[in-house]
């Protein structure tokens, strides 16, 4: 065996329990995340005030949770089967990592996960279009028909897989990621422009030793809410498909725990911001829970919110109080004992509700 094999095969190694070990730590982290943020829905909200949608999110996370350390206990099953716990070699151990990350039941299964967490995430990226573009059918007529294809042909993949030699195998699993990558892309690109859009509007003043920093902060903080790491995920899938084994089996590793935090994340923002800490909000104020702010609490209330919430009823109490103080003039004449027991404090309320905010 010539040096540049033994130096490729330790390179594999080394990026296999490299990889595995920080999947390991985005699972533990991820593992803390999960626990926190079901805790604080299920303790801030009643069960009477959870709704469907709400649930509906929350169970996609916890499917997200489990399939991201059903990924973590696949690769280090892949690891105890390619021997290391049985102290081989490297070449030995190189290949086994190989080959059963390929066309075998664990491969498979990495894959399906895969394909789970995609579908998963398109379909929360393209609800959310469907919301913050005011439920408008038209705008997410391609991303829903891109979703089915991607849906085809990765259910596709996984069958001709196990029937055909890896070279057609191979093929397939490339077309898949291509769509995965337009549906995804065409998605976010529908999430980030309002984002943008709302704040190109708003101009505030701003130090010039703040503006890089402040682009930094804007940039990472629409990624992470328009859940761009989706995208940026597929993107790396793809490229590393065509260029390089090793990019894709390090994606492989590091990405399915990372895509599911982002997801967990987006969802507890949009499910966490419909909690209500008080009981009742006052009277008078106007409640902008809708579905487009819910479904993206970043974004300001425009002149169209404010304009549908006007032509509601609202609630008036108006409160008048008098009070008669004679205890002075009981000293100024022979009616002052007459006076001092008309002293009373008098108070008149009005309230008028015509309806409820």
């Amino acid at each position: 065996m010539s040096i540049s094999e033994i130096a490729s095969e330790m390179s594999s190694v080394r990026l296999a329990l490299g990889c595995l070990l920080v999947e390991t730590l985005l699972c533990g982290g991820f593992i803390a995340l999960h626990a926190v943020i079901v805790w604080q829905f299920l303790s801030r909200s009643s069960p009477h005030a959870r709704s469907k949608r709400d649930i509906l999110l929350i169970g996609a996370s916890a499917v997200m949770f489990v399939l991201a350390i059903l990924h973590l206990v696949i690769d280090l099953d892949i690891l105890v089967q390619s021997g290391l716990l049985r102290g081989v070699d490297v070449a030995t151990l190189a290949k086994g990592i190989t080959t059963w990350n390929g066309q075998t039941k664990l491969g498979f299964a990495k894959l399906t996960i895969y394909i789970l967490q995609t579908f998963i995430g398109d379909s929360f990226m393209i609800y959310r279009a469907f919301i913050i573009w005011n439920n408008s059918c038209y705008i997410i007529a391609w991303p829903v028909i891109l979703l089915t294809g991607e849906v085809a042909s990765g259910f596709s993949s996984l069958a001709i897989g196990q029937l055909s030699p890896p070279a057609r195998f191979h093929a397939f699993l490339q077309a898949y990621l291509v769509i995965a990558v337009v549906t995804n892309a065409l998605a976010t690109v529908l999430v980030m422009r309002p984002l943008w859009s709302s704040r190109g509007e708003v101009s505030e003043y701003r130090p010039d030793g703040f503006r890089l920093r402040t682009v930094r902060w804007r940039v990472a903080k629409s990624i992470v809410q328009s859940a761009a790491v989706f995208t940026i995920s597929a993107i790396c899938f793809t490229v590393n498909s065509f260029v390089s084994p090793l990019g894709l089996s390090a994606s492989h590793y590091i990405f399915p725990p990372t895509v599911a935090i982002v997801f967990t994340i987006a969802v507890a923002r949009i499910c966490l911001s419909t909690v209500q800490e008080s009981p009742r909000p006052s009277a008078l104020e106007m409640n902008y829970n809708g579905p487009r702010i819910q479904s993206c609490p970043s974004l300001p209330i425009t002149v169209d919110d404010i304009e549908d919430y006007s032509a509601l009823p609202i609630a008036i109490h108006v409160s008048v109080s008098r009070t008669s103080d004679h205890g002075s003039m009981s000293s100024c004449g022979p009616h002052s004992s007459a006076s001092s027991a008309k002293g009373k404090d008098e108070k008149y309320v009005v309230e008028e509700n015509p309806g409820v905010v």
